[in-house]
């Protein structure tokens, strides 16, 4: 019901990045939770059946992509590309940000790739 309810605000917006359905509806799930006082344990118990169903699911987009493994394979430099802008683009922003943040010596090179 909340997906739903975000993918509405994602259209309305005109599919602006910053209304992702997922991001919103994990905001309106948090919300909910810290409005009602639920804790996460509380939470998981009643969602232990959907995380179940999760691995399924999972193992289940891997028809869909076998039958496009062509197309997959054509795109395989993009892929690439993007694999590679995404992983620098996400520890690079980690790292950035605890730099910004005054993080310590130690965290900062927790933070940064390693061999």
């Amino acid at each position: 019901m909340l997906f739903q309810l975000a993918s509405g605000v994602h259209r309305a917006s005109r599919f602006n990045p910053l209304l992702n359905p997922v991001l919103v509806t994990v905001l309106l799930v948090g919300g909910l939770l810290l409005a009602t006082g639920t804790g996460y344990a509380e939470y998981f118990e009643g969602a232990q059946f959907i995380h179940f169903l999760l691995g399924p699911a999972t193992v289940a987009l891997a028809i869909p992509l076998y039958r496009q493994f062509e197309r997959i394979r054509r795109s395989a430099l993009a892929i690439f590309i993007s694999l590679l802008a995404g992983s620098l683009a996400g520890i690079g922003s980690a790292w950035g940000i605890a730099w910004a943040l005054d993080a310590s010596r130690d965290v900062l090179i927790a933070l940064a790739p390693s061999r």
